[in-house]
């Protein structure tokens, strides 16, 4: 009768995928005002260094600079992920200027419900 060793090597693994950019904001970790990016973050346990079960997610938004993250709430959320695809939609050269700010000012609308102050529109 043989006996064999077995060696198994398991582990959990953190995943960050960026999603895109959204509004710009002051960082309150280093001071810097630039466009946050919404991310998605989940584990997943790994057997033999093979990603298998993704089991926990959730979204934040961090600073590009200094990496510090802010946890998103679940009524954010959306208004996040609407922002960070009209972002890449914009970036990716798939949306005139005309229709950016149209898009963004239908969003900001929609999510606040009033018109975008005119000291903001600079800023979209």
């Amino acid at each position: 009768m043989y006996l064999y060793n077995m060696i198994l090597i398991f582990g959990i693994d953190r995943v960050n995928k960026p999603i895109g950019p959204i509004e710009e904001k002051l960082c309150p970790n280093c001071s810097n005002r630039k466009h946050w990016i919404l991310q998605k973050t989940g584990r997943i346990f790994s057997l033999f260094f093979i990603p298998l079960i993704p089991f926990s997610s959730k979204f934040s938004i961090f600073c590009p600079i200094c990496n510090f993250s802010l946890e998103t709430n679940e009524n954010d959320l959306p208004k996040y992920r609407e922002m960070a695809n009209l972002n890449n939609e914009a970036l990716n050269g798939n949306l005139s200027e005309e229709e950016y700010e149209q898009k963004i000012s239908y969003s900001y609308e929609k999510t606040f419900g009033k018109r975008i102050p005119p000291i903001l529109q600079k800023l979209y």
